[in-house]
C-alpha cells in the first residue's frame, strides 16, 4: 500500500504541476526568481486530487498505483469492488482537509502517524480513509 500511494503520488504530482502552470505566477524582476500560485492553481488541484482519487476509485475499484501493484478498494460489508461512488468520496474527503491551508500541516502529520499504526497494528490494515468511508483494500 506504501508503493502504491507513492506511486500515485508521482504521477498526481505530474498531472497538477502541468495543469497548474498556466495559473503560476512567475516573478522574476530582480535576483530572485519567485512562483506564486493562485487560488485558481489550488482548485485545479483540489478538482485533479478528486479526479484522480474518487473517481478512480468509484469507477475501477483503485487508483492507477494500486491497480499497478494489484490491489483494489472494496466496500466493508460485501467486499464489493469497486466501492459505490458515494464511498470512493467518502474515502477521499479527508484529502480535502490538505486543500485548507492551516490543516495542511496538522493533518498532515497526524494522518501519517495514524495510517503507519493502523498498517501495522490492524488485522485489516485499514487506514484513516478506509475507516471514514467504512471500506478496505484487497489483493486483487
Amino acid at each position: 500500500r506504501i508503493g502504491a500511494r507513492a506511486i500515485d503520488w508521482v504521477i498526481l504530482s505530474i498531472i497538477v504541476i502541468v495543469a497548474t502552470i498556466p495559473f503560476l505566477d512567475f516573478d522574476s524582476g530582480d535576483s530572485s526568481f519567485q512562483v506564486n500560485a493562485g487560488g485558481s492553481a489550488i482548485l485545479v488541484g483540489f478538482v485533479i486530487s478528486f479526479l484522480y482519487e474518487a473517481v478512480t476509485v468509484g469507477t475501477l475499484g483503485g487508483t492507477p498505483g494500486k491497480l499497478m501493484l494489484g490491489l483494489r478498494v472494496a466496500e466493508q460489508a460485501g467486499e464489493t469492488t469497486p466501492p459505490a461512488f458515494g464511498k470512493a468520496v467518502m474515502r477521499w474527503l479527508p484529502t480535502a482537509l490538505w486543500y485548507i491551508p492551516f490543516f495542511v500541516i496538522i493533518t498532515g502529520l497526524v494522518f501519517f502517524i495514524l495510517n503507519l499504526v493502523w498498517l501495522n497494528t490492524d488485522s485489516t490494515r485499514r487506514t484513516i480513509y478506509d475507516r471514514f468511508a467504512t471500506t478496505y483494500v484487497v489483493k486483487a
